[in-house]
C-alpha cells in the first residue's frame, strides 16, 4: 500500500495534463485517524505562489500515480510500507525505477 508519493521536475505537458503549471505536487495517506475511504489520501499541488488541496480515494490516488509518475512529472519518489521507489525519466523519455527497502 502506497503512504506517500512526491513528484518534481514538471515536463513541458504539465500544464497540458494538470491545468496549471505546477511545480510539485504530494500526496500522502489522510492521518486522521476518522478518514473515511472517499477521503483515504490528501493531495497538495504546488506552483510558484499558490497551494492546492485535493482529496483522492485510495484508486484514485493510486491511478494518480501510475499515470503521472516518470511522465508528466520526470522525477516521483514514492513510499510504500516495505519499500520506497524512485521513477526517473530522462530527456529521450526513457523511464527507469529504482526500489530500495525501507529500514525498520
Amino acid at each position: 500500500m502506497v503512504l506517500s508519493a512526491v513528484f518534481s521536475k514538471p515536463s513541458s505537458s504539465c500544464t497540458e495534463a494538470l491545468g496549471r503549471p505546477y511545480k510539485k505536487a504530494r500526496i500522502r495517506k489522510n492521518p486522521l485517524p476518522q478518514a473515511k475511504k472517499q477521503h483515504a489520501f490528501q493531495a497538495e499541488f504546488f506552483t510558484e505562489t499558490q497551494a492546492f488541496q485535493k482529496n483522492f480515494t485510495e484508486e484514485e490516488a493510486t491511478q494518480f500515480i501510475r499515470l503521472h509518475a516518470g511522465t508528466t512529472f520526470k522525477s516521483c519518489v514514492i513510499r510504500t510500507e516495505a519499500e520506497e521507489l524512485t521513477v526517473m525519466a530522462n530527456r529521450r523519455g526513457e523511464i527507469k525505477t529504482l526500489r530500495r527497502p525501507v529500514k525498520k
